[in-house]
């Protein structure tokens, strides 16, 4: 009994070297389905060619198949009808025993079902999307089969790619079909990922520098060659888009585990960022891609232990200490100091670039408390800031205290808060009198500004002190009570002493 009949025609010989590579597949894949073999054991033409009913209403060239039910799985004669003998009189019927750009599709079409299909049975299928299908954490055994059958296909399409034609549409329709297999991630990181994904979303090994976090990689060994590269929609270098939305990705976190992480065979993060900047130059950019391109962080700095937007890099820093909030540009990016003042790299620091600094800080804080390395690194940047003499500086500062809102500080517990909302006690600590008044205010009204800011700081942000907001007043319904004297002196005692001439010398 068989499960179901085929037309000659549309199977395919197992004795071409390419389709039983494609085969081989078919018992690893997750999919596969056993089919039912003939009730008869013939291995003749003769022999069984009766025990099998036409159910597709066909001649009787329709024979059982093994194999899949997948949509584009590519089909072969089952048991008896794949004996030698059988195979002859299947070929004069129209059995598929030549590469053709019809089959050649078909085979790559099954290779990426099949691979979906692997993907989706995987504890973790979260890492597919429409550009690659990720088979990092699938059966091990059925990815390394299917993996084989595609890089058979690779080598075939690469050494006999001009004999399928030049229909545009077949290559255009083939450049889609995700059958290559491909690294996605940092070449020689162990975090990489086997995925298979199509020509037109792929780039070739020597571009990673520009697209490793967007775009699967080919390695060297599957490389195509050029015209064909083109023709399957591969372009070299890759789309500016995507090199845009890879600076975007890697250093999304401070690339501090990237960097950590980095391979010592591919290289440094320097020169990595080096090829992308030669890149930048090459392609030219709008003013809104060098806009995007400002505030995505991937400059490596201090040692390329992390990733830094170009925003935050100045030409001179004077010495002064102000990481992470800016940081000097390294002698090795000096010869692309044009390139790199187009994306918002300055000469030195103005009073507005600290200062959104220290918010682009805040925001990334979300509401936590500073660690104390953070809050050194806050002090030392308004001790900076309000050391800036320029008219600009004065100007754009005394803006943002009226604004209210522009200028933070840390407070006594280390959360940044607008410097309108805090209150400074005083870098003497406010003497017996602010003392007095903190004993007697109620602290759920009040925010206290950290001890270690100065008054000159406090000054120049606008940070208001006790005396300006807190104020004492007699009670006016309390009855005052005359004292006689105070600690045995007398009011008449304290009169005639400060009318005495001999009191205001002394």
């Amino acid at each position: 009994m068989v499960d179901q009949l085929y037309l000659a025609q549309q199977l395919f010989d197992p004795t071409v070297p390419l389709f039983a590579k494609v085969m081989a597949t078919m018992s690893n894949s997750v999919n596969n389905r056993s089919s039912s073999s003939s009730s008869g054991s013939a291995d003749s033409p003769a022999a069984g060619s009766s025990n099998a009913p036409d159910r597709a209403g066909s001649s009787s060239a329709a024979v059982a198949v093994a194999g899949g039910g997948l949509p584009t799985v590519v089909l072969f004669p089952a048991a008896p009808f794949d004996s030698p003998g059988w195979l002859q009189v299947l070929r004069a019927l129209g059995l598929q025993c030549k590469v053709t750009p019809e089959t050649f599709m078909q085979l790559a079409q099954h290779i990426a079902t099949q691979a979906a299909a692997i993907a989706a049975a995987a504890a973790d299928a979260s890492n597919t999307t429409g550009n690659y299908i990720d088979v990092s954490s699938a059966d091990p055994v059925a990815v390394g089969a299917l993996t084989t059958a595609a890089d058979a296909l690779l080598s075939h399409l690469k050494t006999s790619w001009t004999g399928l034609g030049p229909d545009k549409a077949l290559w255009s329709g083939l450049g889609q079909v995700k059958f290559v297999p491909a690294t996605l991630g940092l070449p020689g990181s162990r975090s990489s990922r086997l995925v298979f994904t199509s020509c037109a979303n792929a780039a070739f090994a020597k571009d990673w520098p520009l697209v490793w976090s967007v775009m699967p990689l080919l390695t060297d060994g599957r490389a195509l060659p050029g015209l064909l590269a083109q023709q399957l929609g591969m372009r070299s270098p890759p789309p500016l888009a995507a090199v845009i939305q890879h600076l975007q990705m890697v250093g999304a976190d401070g690339g501090e585990d990237l960097c950590s992480s980095w391979p010592d065979s591919i290289g440094s993060a320097t020169d990595a960022t080096l090829a992308v900047l030669e890149h930048l130059d090459r392609e030219g950019l709008s003013p809104r891609q060098a806009a995007t391109v400002a505030g995505a962080s991937f400059i490596p700095v201090a040692h390329s232990s992390r990733l830094v937007p170009p925003v935050q890099l100045f030409v001179r820093l004077g010495g002064a200490a102000l990481a992470p909030f800016a940081w000097e540009v390294s002698g090795v990016f000096v010869g692309k100091l044009q390139l790199l003042k187009q994306l918002g790299v300055k000469d030195e620091p103005r009073a507005d670039d600290l200062v959104q600094a220290l918010q682009r800080f805040d925001s990334a804080l979300a509401g936590r408390r500073m660690n104390p390395n953070e809050l050194a690194s806050c002090l030392r940047l308004l001790a900076y800031l309000c050391s800036r003499s320029s008219a600009a500086d004065a100007s754009y500062l005394a803006a943002a205290r009226r604004s209210g809102t522009a200028l933070l500080v840390p407070t006594a517990g280390g959360i940044l808060m607008p410097a309108s909302r805090v209150v400074a006690v005083g870098s003497s600590g406010g003497g017996v009198t602010a003392a007095r008044l903190l004993g007697r205010a109620d602290p759920q009204h009040m925010t206290l500004a950290h001890p270690q800011l100065s008054d000159h700081i406090c000054r120049w942000l606008g940070v208001a002190t006790l005396s300006d907001v807190l104020t004492e007043q007699l009670d006016p319904s309390l009855n005052l009570t005359p004292l006689p004297a105070i600690d045995n002196t007398s009011l008449k005692n304290l009169q005639q002493l400060f009318a005495s001439p001999d009191f205001a010398p002394s």
